[in-house]
């Protein structure tokens, strides 16, 4: 699990800091205003999860365009774009919005208070992304906010995020979730 944890963490560090062409930072802020306001009265609905999900996906590709410019590919000019001077400011936002052992066990879950802590570590870090490169602010927003039905994002690494990504893993929570969904596993390959 803390190697997915990585995983998914390094991929969005990647696309975050990339030097090709990102929206206009305004422009995403909209966008995901927009696709909130409409997916937030169908995530909280009755409707089956997996409904819940296809129907926020097709709405996203239709309410979100800047969504076009994260990539799940990466290539190795993309591999050395982060501002190592940041550490330390990253360092401190992680602290400031993931300031408790509780809070660290938001990472990966889609309820409202997991969207609620990770929206504002989001909107924190593209202020000082801004900073640095208007490009990544605008890519921060896109990956790391509040986005109904695609799951809660994780936070960019830094050493804080990795050593609460391994006090998460270690967690008992996380290990009966696993332990569930392992034991379901079979079960569901039999219903396919």
């Amino acid at each position: 699990m803390f190697k997915y944890m990585l995983y998914r963490a390094i991929r969005t560090g990647i696309t975050v800091f990339k030097d090709g062409e990102a929206p206009r930072l305004e422009q995403c802020k909209r966008e995901i205003a927009g696709y909130n306001g409409k997916a937030s009265l169908l995530w909280k609905s009755s409707r089956s999860f997996s409904d819940r999900r296809r129907t926020c996906e097709y709405l996203l590709g239709m309410v979100v365009p800047s969504m076009r410019h994260v990539e799940v590919r990466v290539d190795n000019s993309d591999l050395q774009r982060f501002p190592a001077a940041l550490e330390k400011e990253l360092n401190s936002i992680f602290h400031r919005h993931y300031s408790t052992r509780e809070k660290y066990l938001l990472f990966g879950r889609a309820d409202d208070e997991a969207y609620k802590v990770q929206d504002g570590y989001a909107v924190s870090v593209a202020e000082l992304l801004q900073n640095v490169d208007v490009r990544y602010a605008s890519r921060a927003h896109l990956c790391l906010r509040k986005i109904y039905g695609r799951g809660a994002p994780l936070p960019l690494l830094c050493s804080s995020s990795i050593e609460a990504m391994w006090e998460v893993c270690k967690d008992q929570y996380y290990k009966t979730q696993i332990s569930l969904v392992s034991k379901m596993q079979p079960t569901l390959q039999r219903r396919c």
